[in-house]
């Protein structure tokens, strides 16, 4: 599978995006015509930027997008984030707002989207940071899982290992059963 570009940034890409993206569909396919291709929006591949793409160009072209929502859960402490979020602040599953209503929510324009152009969606990156408890950390993966798994969305976790939002160190090991049942 293919993914054209990670994370366009701004709104103001957007139109050029879409006319580079499929002229790059129109590249590849006459290499690769069946390989499957992602296409993310921006705000870095936004669930609520999905509408903004064009039509796919082909059966084999899928809408992806990123989730990390709430923001401000999943990134509690992440030292890029300074600008926006005190690093020492940690807030609690319970305490985040986060729930199964909240996540159809904020995906509802791109499952409403895929649903319209007959294609389907994919989640290329999600994940909490590594400061966040395990047992809160399972909780927002419990909720994700149980509203990608209704939509039929495909997903990849990043990151399984290392870069802040690893998985397989041993702190996780009180809940790692689980949560392989829910990538």
């Amino acid at each position: 599978m293919f993914d054209l570009l990670n994370e366009v940034t701004e709104e103001e890409y957007c139109e050029k995006w879409n006319r580079i993206s499929r002229e790059c569909i129109r590249r590849i396919r006459k290499s690769a015509p069946q390989t499957p291709i992602l296409v993310g929006s921006y705000n870095w591949n936004s669930a609520k930027t999905v509408p903004d793409l064009d039509r796919p160009y082909d059966s084999l072209v899928f809408f992806n997008f990123h989730f990390y929502e709430p923001i401000e859960y999943t990134h509690q402490g992440a030292y890029w984030r300074a600008a926006y979020q005190d690093i020492n602040l940690r807030i609690p599953f319970a305490e985040s707002g986060m729930s199964e209503q909240f996540v159809e929510e904020f995906i509802a324009s791109a499952v409403s989207k895929a649903e319209r152009e007959g294609t389907e969606l994919y989640c290329g990156e999600f994940g909490v940071i590594d400061v966040v408890p395990p047992e809160d950390a399972i909780n927002w993966f419990r909720t994700v899982h149980g509203v990608f798994e209704k939509h039929g969305i495909g997903r990849s976790l990043w990151s399984y290992k290392q870069m802040d939002f690893g998985l397989t160190d041993s702190r996780m090991d009180c809940v790692r059963k689980e949560l392989l049942t829910l990538l």
